[in-house]
């Protein structure tokens, strides 16, 4: 585990290149002057854990394998509304700003689980070919949700589709 515990805002900085390997980058920092930046490489496990923090994205990211916000919020920034893929489980119990930006689930495992800990996705897709991702609780998709590839289990947990144009719901995949 790399634990990025700075308040500069910018804990890492990457001009080179970031190999994930198989362990789990932890932001905790706390910058007092405004929000942590998430920089934009593919992690294998990303976490998440400061209450008092908004953490930002620096561009599309992708975590390969599990996104854990333990505590604060991740945001997408406004603007500029980055994609996030996830290769594992997706499990939140801070906050999660989708903005107008897209979160695609590319698990290829069958046990995979979304959290959404009760904050909304702007365009969710599961793209995971072969791979399943159940639903743990309330989730709220407020554009477009789309299966292009793997299953989206809803199970007995509410979701719910807001969309207002075009299709709310595209569905090649399983439901």
């Amino acid at each position: 585990t790399l634990t990025l515990s700075g308040t500069s805002g910018t804990p890492f900085s990457n001009s080179g290149t970031f190999t994930a390997s198989t362990g789990t980058v932890t932001y905790t920092g706390n910058n007092s002057g405004g929000n942590t930046t998430v920089a934009a490489v593919t992690y294998n496990n990303l976490t998440l854990n400061n209450a008092s923090e908004t953490y930002v994205l620096a561009g599309t990211t992708t975590v390969g394998g599990n996104l854990t916000i333990t505590a604060g919020t991740l945001d997408t920034v406004s603007g500029q509304n980055y994609a996030l893929s996830v290769g594992g489980n997706f499990s939140n119990a801070g906050t999660f700003t989708a903005r107008s930006g897209t979160v695609t689930l590319t698990g290829t495992d069958s046990d995979n689980t979304l959290t959404s800990g009760g904050t909304s996705f702007y365009n969710l897709t599961q793209n995971g070919s072969g791979g399943t991702y159940a639903l743990k609780d309330t989730t709220i998709v407020s554009n477009v949700l789309t299966i292009t590839a793997g299953t989206l289990n809803a199970g007995a947990v509410t979701l719910t589709l807001s969309g207002t144009s075009g299709t709310p719901f595209s569905n090649s995949g399983t439901f």
